[in-house]
C-alpha cells in the first residue's frame, strides 16, 4: 500500500474512533459502571481482566467478524443482506440496555453519514440500523477505493474506540487515574490485534456472544440506583 493509500486510511479510521465522532458513545458503560458498583472491576489488574475477556468472547467473536461481514455487503452494494446482518447483530444484545445503545449510536451515526452526503443508493435511508453496521459502512464510504486492505484496519479502530470507551468509564466510575487509563489501552493492543486476526477468519458457525456475567451487570444497570451513564 502506497503512503497516500496508507494515510487516507488511517485518517477514515481515525475519524471513526474518535472521542468527537457525535455518536454518544461515551454516555453508555455496558455494564461496567455495574461491574464497578459490585466491586468486580476496582483497579487496573481487575479491568484489564474484565475488558480481556470482552474483548474475547465478545468482540472477537461477535462485533468483529460480523463488522468485517457488513464490509463484504458493502463492497458487493447487497442491501438486502445488509439488512438481514443488522437483524442478526442486534438480536445478540443481550439485554434491554445494549439493544437501546446499539440502535441509538446507530441512529446517530446514520444521521452524520447521511448529512456528510455518504449514505449509498443502494440501501434503504428509511430502515433502522445498529452501530456497528453503519460503523462499517461508515468506514467504506470514506475509502472504498482501497477495497484491498481496509477491512483489518477499520475492525482494529473499532475495537480501539470500544476499548477507549471502556477505560474513559472506568476512569469515572472506579475511579480509575489516567496513566492506569493508558496503561490499559498499552497492556492491550498486542491483545486488539490478535483479536482482528482471529476474527477474520471466524466462519459464520463459529460466532456467537454469550456473555452472562456482562449482561447480567447490563441488565443490573437497567435498575441502578446512581448511574452516571445511560440506561
Amino acid at each position: 500500500m502506497s503512503c497516500d493509500k496508507a494515510q487516507d486510511v488511517l485518517t477514515a479510521c481515525m475519524w471513526l474512533s474518535s472521542p468527537a465522532l457525535p455518536v454518544g458513545g461515551f454516555s453508555w458503560s455496558q455494564g461496567l459502571e455495574s461491574a464497578v458498583e459490585s466491586a468486580t472491576v476496582r483497579d487496573y489488574a481487575s479491568l484489564l481482566d474484565y475488558l480481556e475477556g470482552m474483548l474475547e468472547f465478545a468482540l472477537t467473536r461477535w462485533d468483529l467478524p460480523l463488522l468485517c461481514r457488513f464490509l463484504q455487503c458493502c463492497i458487493k452494494q447487497d442491501g438486502t443482506a445488509f439488512l438481514k446482518l443488522d437483524a442478526v447483530l442486534k438480536a445478540g444484545r443481550g439485554t434491554e440496555e445494549l439493544y437501546a445503545e446499539e440502535c441509538a449510536m446507530g441512529r446517530a451515526l446514520k444521521s452524520l453519514v447521511r448529512s456528510l452526503g455518504l449514505f449509498p443508493d443502494w440501501l434503504d435511508l428509511n430502515e433502522e440500523f445498529g452501530y456497528v453496521s453503519m460503523f462499517a459502512l461508515s468506514g467504506f464510504m470514506r475509502i472504498k477505493d482501497y477495497e484491498e486492505c481496509f477491512t483489518p484496519y477499520l475492525m482494529h479502530a473499532y475495537a480501539f474506540g470500544w476499548l477507549q470507551n471502556q477505560t474513559s468509564v472506568a476512569c469515572k466510575a472506579v475511579p480509575l487515574g489516567q496513566t492506569d487509563a493508558q496503561r490499559v489501552l498499552i497492556a492491550l493492543q498486542d491483545k486488539l490485534k490478535r483479536a482482528v486476526q482471529q476474527a477474520l477468519v471466524l466462519e459464520d458457525n463459529d460466532l456467537g456472544c454469550a456473555l452472562a456475567g456482562s449482561f447480567m451487570f447490563s441488565a443490573q444497570h437497567e435498575h441502578q440506583y446512581s448511574r452516571l451513564f445511560r440506561s
